[in-house]
């Protein structure tokens, strides 16, 4: 700590500069970029995936005898 505090001030590094784009930047977005499709596209794949064992569950009988009637 001592070091630390004795010792010479940081310099400021130099600002990084980088190269220019050689063609302009498209701001359009593409389909392929849209958060909203692919958070349909998840919900219908989910729904696909999850729809075919759930769908089996509901169709099996319930139970083979009638329910208890204590009274």
């Amino acid at each position: 700590m001592v070091a630390t505090g004795l010792g010479p001030k940081r310099e400021e590094p130099e600002p990084i500069e980088y190269a220019e784009t050689l063609e302009p930047l498209h701001r359009e977005r593409g389909v392929w970029d849209r958060f909203g499709l692919w958070t349909a596209l998840a919900i219908v794949l989910v729904l696909l995936a999850y729809a075919v064992p759930l769908l089996g569950l509901l169709r099996l009988e319930r139970f083979g005898s009638p329910g208890f009637q204590p009274f």
